[in-house]
């Protein structure tokens, strides 16, 4: 005989996690400006930053079957403001950063099987707050741009996993601070705006494409707007939001999508619907249904306790802003294997190292 619930005398299935925001279990350590890499079984690294009493070498991992955090082996190097990208081998690159008295170029590789760091070949040029990326396949990671102690830089280069080595790359036609970077489907890799470090900072709506097959950069077309320490996502549909970020003047709720066109035809940005809450700073993921997340931030009074979400064309629209758990900027965002978002770490206030948090959440939608 059946009933409602299944067979008679069966349990029924365990309910799914409501939707919305819950909260997750606190790192051991807090921090913000660090960096997290998804491995290939499912747990969360979280690598360096900084808090009150500077910066870290530490590094745990998330295990979210369990809702853990424990603490893996430290790197060899003190750094925030570096890079993390995942190797085709299941290992991580870290690369660059500040270690509390000058920029890196030191990089070492963690192996996920035994939790321990070891020195690769460091980058050309030491460099703190560049981009990144690995290439298709993972087998090459991108560097580009940062600061050399106080000088910009517009240089790039290559890390090798078949060799090991840095290799230098075509630059880009402007040093930038605080741009996104993207890999489209094709290969190609996309860079918006950011800043030139001037005494008058110069925000820039200028973007740029990487093609890696003949290892050279070309404009594409300008952002609408000239933003910086912005949020940007790929899309399924391999249109790029950006959304947020400060233009030098003004802390910006507006977005844009941006459309690849087939080289050498350049792509185009188009408008689209503004966030309800302007932010700078913010973290933003790709959601398994295709819409995207943008989490926190800084707005004009300080951190920013909401997330927002976008649904794509045809829709072009903003979903009404979610409370978060709690107030956080510079944080790692993190889309788990289950579809889970992971928001962890960050800072709250005016301040980044001071009010640096351990707490994290999840979303699910």
């Amino acid at each position: 005989m059946k009933t409602q619930l299944g067979l008679a005398g069966a349990a029924p299935p365990p309910p799914g996690p409501p939707t919305g925001w819950r909260q997750a279990a606190c790192m051991q350590v807090a921090r913000s400006t660090a960096t997290a890499t998804l491995l290939t079984d499912g747990t969360v690294l979280v690598t360096g930053g900084d808090k009150c009493d500077g910066v870290l070498a530490t590094a745990e991992r998330y295990h979210p079957d369990h809702n853990t955090w424990t603490l893996t082996g430290p790197m060899t190097t003190l750094r925030n403001l570096h890079v993390a990208a995942l190797l085709n081998d299941g290992r991580v690159l870290v690369a660059g950063g500040f270690n509390g008295g000058g920029s890196l170029a030191a990089a070492e590789l963690y192996d996920p099987a035994t939790g321990a760091w070891t020195p690769t070949a460091s980058l050309s040029v030491p460099r703190s707050l560049p981009l990144a990326t690995p290439l298709q396949g993972a087998r090459q990671v991108l560097v580009a741009g940062g600061m050399n102690g106080t000088t910009p830089l517009a240089t790039a280069e290559l890390f090798d996993l078949a060799t090991g080595a840095w290799t230098p790359t075509g630059s880009m036609s402007t040093p930038r601070l605080g741009a996104t970077i993207t890999l489209l489907q094709d290969g190609r890799v996309l860079v918006t705006g950011g800043f030139v470090a001037t005494a008058t900072p110069n925000v820039l709506a200028s973007c740029e494409l990487y093609d890696p097959t003949s290892g050279t950069w070309s404009a594409t077309a300008p952002l609408g707007t000239p933003r910086s320490i912005h949020a940007a996502v790929l899309g399924s549909d391999d249109t790029v939001l950006v959304a947020g970020g400060f233009d030098g003047t003004t802390t910006l709720a507006s977005a844009e999508l941006y459309t690849p066109a087939p080289p050498p035809a350049p792509g185009s940005w188009t408008p689209t619907a503004s966030m309800s809450t302007a932010r700078q700073l913010p973290t933003a993921t790709l959601l398994d249904d295709g819409s995207m997340l943008v989490v926190g931030g800084d707005g004009d009074t300080g951190s920013v306790g909401s997330a927002e979400i976008y649904d794509p064309p045809p829709k072009e629209v903003w979903e009404p802003p979610t409370p978060t758990i709690g107030f956080r900027k510079t944080n790692i965002i993190t889309r788990l294997a289950t579809g889970d978002v992971l928001v962890a770490g960050g800072a709250i206030g005016n301040t980044d190292a001071i009010d640096a948090l351990a707490s994290a959440e999840l979303f699910t939608r």
